[in-house]
């Protein structure tokens, strides 16, 4: 039993060792004004975003500039003719907002359409409700919006199809 317990207190011993090294370099970031951020591990896109975004380029022939995870901000403005409170409050709503791919005219930049990749967690009941602002928010603002369901493969020519019915619909 006494065996035990000088393992024990020797186990307690190198925990706190371990613990003090980690809360003293924390400390020292501190101090020293480092931040606390590295490169994100997943990288820009998971892998269903990135494999949709080259079937999406194929697609789209290359005659369109694709940009990725964009505000909804920097797609949409507030309608000038609203008290600053009122346009402080509609930016807000679409501040921290971010589309999945916008679709742009190659040599304008123009917006022509945005595309959302719809995965399971758009079938929440929060996510649901996301999807109906955002989309009545594009749709205010004259900005298609298509929704493409993830999926393991992708048909080129059935998301070529979708993807014009969606930027030229009337």
């Amino acid at each position: 039993m006494e065996y035990i317990n000088s393992y024990f207190w020797i186990f307690l011993v190198i925990v706190g060792a371990l613990a003090s090294v980690y809360i003293l370099k924390r400390f020292i970031d501190l101090l020293t004004g480092k931040l606390p951020y590295i490169i994100q591990p997943s990288g820009l896109f998971s892998h269903a975003e990135k494999k949709f975004y080259f079937q999406l380029e194929k697609a789209l022939k290359y005659e369109f500039r694709i940009f990725a995870k964009v505000r909804i901000a920097d797609l949409v403005a507030v309608a000038p003719h609203l008290s600053g409170s009122a346009e402080m409050r509609f930016f807000n709503k679409v501040s921290q907002k971010h589309v999945d791919y916008v679709i742009c005219n190659k040599k304008t930049l123009d917006i022509l359409a945005v595309v959302e990749l719809d995965d399971t967690s758009h079938l929440r009941k929060d996510r649901m409700e996301r999807d109906e602002f955002v989309d009545k928010v594009f749709k205010a603002a004259g900005i298609p919006i298509i929704h493409i369901k993830a999926q393991g493969h992708y048909d080129i020519h059935l998301l070529e199809v979708k993807i014009a019915q969606g930027m030229y619909k009337s």
